[in-house]
């Protein structure tokens, strides 16, 4: 196969006393064979030596650090909305109602209310700055090495974001369970209204009636 090469005019003008003594068609090709060569070699030294275990090492290593950084706060604001919603009494359900309204007249977005459930039940459903300190403290149990690295990247946690990405989550899961429960109750209210129409077209059935009165005679 032939190929066309360019070569810079200052490097042509050097050239140009050589090239009687030069076969520049061959050089190329030696030079080319040479360089092809040395790749060669490298891959087969890079694939039989020990630095293929230390370049995966140092990969997974970047990786697990990577999976410490790289948080989704809007899936911890799905979970712990989840386990909000499944502990929750009327009371919580009130109040999260009323802290609704609340941020509605004073113009605050629905995503940034969130309360704690009451009584006893707090711990059972996280809050954005638990999951937070969780964070800060599993940052602050990594290495001087891991710390460096995190600062050259420039990878930290943008609090507002990650807040607002949280609370997002929660309330959208929250706000979804406050409808359900709704359509529940109005489906249970409207079975009650039913039986007690049955009931009472019962108590007044004509038949019924007259058996009543034959009982007294």
């Amino acid at each position: 196969m032939r190929i066309g090469i360019d070569i810079p005019d200052e490097l042509m003008r050097r050239l140009e006393p050589l090239k009687s003594q030069l076969n520049v068609s061959q050089l190329c090709r030696e030079a080319i064979e040479a360089r092809v060569a040395q790749f060669e070699r490298n891959v087969v030294v890079l694939d039989n030596s020990e630095s293929t275990s230390a370049i995966r090492a140092a990969v997974e290593q970047e990786m697990a650090w990577l999976k410490i950084v790289d948080v989704d706060w809007g899936q911890y604001g799905y979970e712990d909305a989840i386990d909000w919603v499944k502990a929750a009494g009327l009371k919580d359900w009130d109040q999260w109602r009323r802290s609704l309204e609340v941020g509605r007249r004073h113009n605050r977005p629905a995503w940034q209310t969130q309360i704690p459930l009451s009584g006893n039940r707090r711990h059972v459903a996280k809050l954005f700055h638990d999951r937070l300190t969780e964070y800060m403290d599993v940052i602050g149990c990594q290495s001087d090495e891991f710390s460096e690295w995190r600062y050259e990247h420039g990878l930290y946690v943008d609090v507002r974001l990650a807040e607002r990405e949280y609370h997002r989550a929660w309330s959208a899961y929250v706000a979804a369970a406050w409808d359900k429960k709704q359509r529940v109750k109005n489906e249970l209210e409207e079975e009650l209204r039913l039986d007690r129409r049955q009931r009472l077209a019962r108590l007044w059935d004509p038949d019924l009636l007259k058996d009543l009165r034959s009982g007294t005679d």
